[in-house]
């Protein structure tokens, strides 16, 4: 039985919780949470035990693996201190929102000899999957262009204040359109090597972007276009 440690007890939290619910061989040892009557109402509802200091988590004997669902800017911290913990790590999207601290990351992962996975659910979506085994199986040659968009609504319930700043990793492009970008990279099958972009708020009173269209560049020559438009 493999003991699962949340961190990051909210909406995703908990979805999160109800799927280790729905596996065999997992069972949800421990969540954090800094406010004490959510964390309460978090553990009542999913069980296991609660502590608002996610390296209290951390030391909990019982815990193999972390699922971490905090605040985007958090994440770097948190995933290295598990990875020295000697803790698993499933890690939401997305990864970091610097590229220095995703090194970070796949180093302290690399060093600490655990796993590390980043919550890229395109990867599990039919759809997506069809569409890759079919690329994969080459009858349909090599993809040169690609174009990847999500439009959705962006405020939902569970829109934070911290979605909404970039100091925090907020914002439409890493907590939405990140979907859109890594499903392209992971179908056109190749190494992205220059980037332009266009970001701002064209529709919501608020500092971190609600629309942004990217530009990239890969290896092999190809183009791809994403737009995130909240």
């Amino acid at each position: 039985m493999i003991g699962i440690g949340i961190i990051g007890a909210g909406d995703f939290g908990a979805a999160h919780a109800r799927a280790i619910k729905q596996v065999q061989g997992l069972h949800l040892v421990a969540s954090c949470r800094g406010n004490n009557d959510a964390l309460a109402a978090f553990t009542s509802e999913h069980g296991g035990r609660g502590y608002t200091d996610w390296r209290k988590l951390l030391d909990d004997k019982d815990v193999d693996a972390v699922l971490i669902a905090s605040p985007h800017h958090l994440h770097a911290e948190m995933a290295i201190g598990a990875a020295k913990a000697g803790k698993h790590v499933m890690l939401e999207k997305p990864m970091a929102p610097t590229a220095a601290a995703c090194d970070a990351i796949n180093a302290a992962a690399a060093a600490a000899g655990v796993k590390l996975m980043v919550a890229h659910l395109m990867h599990f979506a039919l759809p997506c999957m069809a569409a890759r085994q079919m690329l994969e199986q080459g009858k349909l040659g090599r993809p040169l262009v690609g174009s990847s968009w999500i439009i959705k609504l962006w405020m939902e319930h569970n829109r934070r204040d911290w979605h909404l700043r970039k100091a925090t990793g907020g914002g439409m492009l890493l907590t939405a359109g990140i979907h859109a970008l890594d499903r392209l990279v992971w179908l056109m099958g190749d190494d992205v090597v220059s980037v332009s972009a266009m970001l701002g708020a064209m529709s919501h009173d608020q500092e971190a972007d609600d629309t942004a269209l990217l530009g990239l560049r890969f290896a092999g020559g190809g183009l791809g276009q994403v737009q995130s438009v909240g």
